[in-house]
């Protein structure tokens, strides 16, 4: 048995940042496949998408070495967000590690407004919510312009909140994330920096079922990781089921498998077993993910695929990434988001956190992006001092501004 690599919903699937929950709307009746229509300049916009997601999954993966999953599309559409505040070398940087060097502003938001509209209403079947969430410190204000643009190009609800308030902020944000993941991501903080002053967040949700879910049936087999150590787990099954399959040349096997009217669907690409795969996941990029969806043509198919559940964090990992891609600037107190607001805002935190359960009946997955913004000019919180006079001490009484000295005395018992 090969070593499987999952990469979860395929291409434009994960999305946004900000609080608004929507759902894919119920439909009577039919549930027709209903296509996204790109227009040309959106179309760029996509294919620079697909390659930093290839690029970002690529380069996390080599870092963590072990099971993980993130939401490229989710990750990227806060970035963009967040560069919409940003101008001078700090946007330069930005727009090129997105891969959106010469894309027209207003291209790259209508692309999202479209693809996200698209992805609530493509199947009636399928579970998708997205909710979108802006937080700022209770004394900030926004930009005008900045404000209407993301609420209006990137659906952004903005609220108040103290981040001073540790626990009060965390229970916001960590509630939020547990409500809008049905539950999958419970708690996406585990703290809070007291002088933050600007949150963004995007939680995405998605429950779906396999189109043959009826024909498939589960057992144990063996399983091999990546030492080629074989331990036993479940799989689940289907024979002579009607998919996409493809092979390329160099010993990759693709499958996909859809969900519900076939709006969504899992690919798993399968190097061959005797391929190293951490070589051959040092090789991925958007020109292999190109070749594998190219390879696939309508099959009926068996196949067997492994029953898992699993969560990631990726921080460090992603702040890494983004670097390696040349997006510096944004981290440091250099950074210029001055289309956001008047104070010197810069990138403090940035983490995402996925989780996923696989099995026969379909998959239920989540995704929640969080990027925190602190300012320049405040110093790092410094910890209280102590005084406790539980021994000997003297006092005295003074007058302030001549620091004349009235009384001084000792208290010893």
């Amino acid at each position: 048995m090969g070593i499987s690599l999952l990469i979860a919903f395929a291409a434009p699937l994960l999305v946004a940042c900000g609080s608004v929950n929507t759902e894919a709307p119920s439909e009577e009746g039919s549930n027709e496949l209903k296509k996204i229509t790109l227009t040309k300049a959106q179309e760029a916009v996509g294919g620079s998408v697909t390659g930093f997601g290839i690029d970002l999954f690529r380069e996390v993966a080599l870092e963590e070495k072990d099971n993980m999953m993130i939401s490229p599309f989710s990750a990227s559409l806060c970035l963009s967000m967040l560069a919409a505040g940003a101008q001078g070398e700090t946007y330069s940087q930005m727009a090129k590690a997105l891969g959106f060097e010469g894309l027209p502003a207003e291209d790259i938001a209508s692309y999202y407004k479209t693809v996200v509209e698209g992805v609530l209403s493509a199947d009636s079947s399928t579970k998708v919510s997205i909710a979108d969430a802006i937080w700022i410190a209770k004394n900030m204000t926004l930009k005008k312009p900045y404000a209407s643009s993301v609420a209006a190009d990137y659906n952004a609800v903005i609220d108040k909140l103290d981040f001073t308030n540790k626990l009060a902020a965390l229970a916001t944000v960590n509630s939020w994330a547990d409500r809008n993941t049905n539950g999958m991501i419970k708690k996406v903080l585990e703290d809070v920096d007291p002088y933050t002053r600007m949150m963004l967040a995007n939680a995405l949700y998605f429950n779906g079922k396999w189109r043959d879910a009826e024909a498939f049936s589960t057992s144990p087999r063996k399983f091999a990781d990546l030492e080629r150590k074989a331990r036993e787990t479940m799989f689940f099954r289907g024979y002579g089921i009607d998919a996409l399959w493809g092979r390329t040349s160099d010993g990759v096997t693709v499958f996909s498998l859809p969900y519900g009217n076939g709006a969504f669907r899992m690919v798993l690409v399968l190097p061959d077993y005797e391929k190293d795969f951490m070589k051959f996941l040092a090789g991925v990029d958007a020109a292999s993910w190109s070749k594998w969806m190219g390879s696939l043509g309508r099959e009926k198919v068996n196949f067997e695929i492994p029953v898992f559940k699993s969560d990631f964090t990726m921080e460090d990992s992603f702040k890494k990434a983004m670097q390696k891609r040349g997006m510096e600037l944004a981290f440091t107190p250099q950074a210029d988001f001055g289309k956001i607001s008047d104070e010197s805002l810069y990138v403090n935190m940035m983490l995402q956190k996925t989780a996923i359960d696989v099995n026969e009946k379909g998959t239920e997955a989540a995704a929640v992006t969080v990027i925190g913004m602190k300012v320049t000019s405040v110093a790092d919180p410094v910890s209280p001092r102590t005084f406790i006079a539980d021994h000997p001490f003297i006092y005295a009484i003074v007058e302030s501004t001549s620091n004349t000295l009235l009384f001084i005395g000792t208290h010893v018992k």
